[in-house]
């Protein structure tokens, strides 16, 4: 590599002599200034990228090959030299690419050296850096032919065939190339017949260039190179299939082999190697022999023997544990019994305590459903239903545990009901014109219906004694209020109906919009005379019977 390097140098530099010397001679054909503008770009653009490859390491002389003629080249553009800079940029541009080329293909057997499993990859990959280098000095060389055509003193059907030989070495080269690229893939292996064919090509091409027969060295040189270049694609595509083939049953063995190895490490924290020692040692032995078929790269074999481990292992562990499973038994129905008493007993006792809280009569369903469960978790130990005995039992302690706390709510509840209920008799007690009673309900304030005027509207002499009830209202905001019509069965039924709903429609109006008693606690309802508190058939009965009713359901 490097020896071709370095001839490439020296043709490099021979170009540029006669370059600059040929000047005198034979001046260059004028170049504007912004094609040879973009040429030096383009030569930058290689050399960053060279640069970035770190080219400099592994591919010294090419690239600082490439930013001496880059220099040269912008040089030349300062003088406005458009002819010497086209040259000059080309030829930095093909350095650079060369170094760049160099450099993957360094890197790439670097990765070889430090990965096997990716070798094929990175061959491939050399191939293209070496077919990018040969390309680089392809067009070096159709430099130098033409360079030499234009600048030789020669005559010229002496540099005419010397540019013809040029150009069909050059063919030659591209064909040799291409057929070395494929052996590389080793075509001779996996495309036999096109692999041959071009040897044979590149053969008559050779001959035909020592007989002078360029046009036909051509010929041949170009199907040789597309005879290599069929052989590479028809290599590439086998062996891709074949590594493609190889990695997937080397990724199955690695699958299986880790399950064994996992097989053989749960087998021996259990304590296989001592309790089911047979199997544990077979299985042991049987690893061997796979990681030694693995490093051979019979993947199929090592997949195949660490199957047979890991059943081995496997079955050794579960002789292990049958054998605990076996010695727990008895222990662990002897602790289950104890378990399943002890939450009878609880049971019992969490009935014992809901009793004494009065939930016979404040949760009885719940109470009920304990002692229920309790019994049939006591039939189920005595059929050795130990599990069902367990989870019956634990039903009862709930509902035992949600019946003493419903019955305390419920007591609590009462006491303060009773309580509030008191203090309200006495409140609504002292407001003249009403009646107060504790009903089933909750305490009833009832005043006649002579507060209302001819027009159904409330009286001012009343709305004190209102005022009044919406302030005790107001002072237990918990209690929701229910306002009742009453009348006596002196008029028409549905005209009673009316009256009494429209009676208790404008007190529930009236504590609502006049004395803030919130109106989602408020309801009204009317009931005529279908609700009688005294008799029908005296004056003073009908008078009790056209009533309101204002209710504060504490129970």
């Amino acid at each position: 590599m490097r020896r071709i390097s370095l001839l490439l140098n020296i043709a490099i530099s021979t170009i540029l002599l006669t370059i600059f010397v040929g000047c005198a001679i034979n001046p260059y054909q004028k170049v504007d200034l912004e094609t040879a503008g973009n040429l030096v770009t383009e030569a930058r653009h290689s050399v960053s990228i060279a640069r970035n490859e770190n080219a400099k390491e592994h591919a010294s002389q090419e690239f600082t090959k490439a930013e001496e003629l880059l220099q040269q080249a912008e040089s030349m553009m300062e003088k406005k030299s458009g002819e010497k800079v086209v040259d000059l940029a080309f030829l930095a541009d093909m350095e650079a690419k060369t170094a760049t080329a160099m450099t993957r293909e360094a890197k790439a057997k670097y990765r070889i050296e430090k990965a096997k499993e990716l070798q094929i990859d990175s061959l491939l990959e050399i191939k293209s850096n070496e077919a990018e280098i040969a390309k680089a000095r392809q067009k070096i060389a159709e430099r130098v032919a033409l360079e030499a055509q234009i600048n030789s003193e020669m005559s010229s059907e002496t540099a005419e065939n010397r540019v013809q030989n040029s150009q069909v070495e050059l063919a030659i080269t591209k064909a040799e190339m291409a057929i070395k690229n494929s052996e590389q893939m080793d075509a001779e292996k996996y495309a036999k017949q096109i692999y041959d064919e071009s040897i044979k090509l590149l053969q008559e091409a050779k001959t035909a260039i020592a007989e002078g027969n360029f046009e036909e060295a051509t010929k041949y040189a170009q199907d040789a190179l597309r005879s290599s270049e069929n052989a590479q694609i028809q290599a590439k595509a086998k062996a891709d299939a074949e590594f493609a083939d190889t990695m997937r049953k080397k990724e199955r063995a690695l699958v299986t082999i880790a399950k064994a190895e996992v097989a053989i490490e749960e087998a021996k924290a259990s304590m296989a190697d001592k309790f089911a020692k047979n199997l544990y040692d077979q299985a042991e032995k049987t690893m061997q022999e796979v990681r030694s078929s693995y490093d051979d790269g019979d993947y199929e074999h090592a997949r195949s023997l660490a199957e047979q481990t890991r059943v081995s292992a496997s079955s050794a562990r579960a002789v292990v544990m049958s054998r605990e499973r076996d010695e727990k038994a008895k222990d662990e129905l002897e602790e289950i019994k104890a378990n399943a008493l002890d939450m009878i007993a609880r049971a019992e006792r969490s009935i014992t305590q809901a009793f004494n809280a009065g939930a016979t009569d404040l949760a009885s369903e719940l109470f009920k459903q304990a002692q229920d469960s309790l019994e049939t978790a006591k039939q189920a130990l005595q059929s050795d239903g130990l599990d069902k005995a367990i989870s019956d039992a634990k039903d009862s302690i709930f509902n035992s545990s949600l019946a003493i706390a419903t019955s305390e709510l419920k007591s609590g509840q009462q006491k303060k009901n009773i309580e509030i209920e008191n203090t309200l008799v006495e409140e609504f007690g002292k407001i003249p014109d009403v009646n107060v009673r504790n009903t089933e309900k909750g305490i009833v304030i009832s005043f006649g219906i002579d507060i209302f005027d001819k027009n159904g509207k409330i009286k001012k002499d009343f709305l004190p004694n209102l005022k009044a009830i919406g302030e005790s209202l107001k002072k237990y905001p918990d209690y929701r209020i229910l306002i009742e019509g009453h009348t006596d069965d002196s008029g028409k039924k549905d005209a009673d109906m009316f009256l009494s709903n429209n009676r208790a429609s404008e007190i529930l109006i009236h504590l609502a919009n006049v004395e803030g008693v919130p109106i989602d606690r408020l309801s009204s309802v009317g009931y005529g005379s279908l609700r009688p508190l005294g008799s029908s058939s005296d004056s003073d009965g009908r008078k009790q019977n056209r009533r309101i009713d204002i209710i504060m359901l504490t129970k």
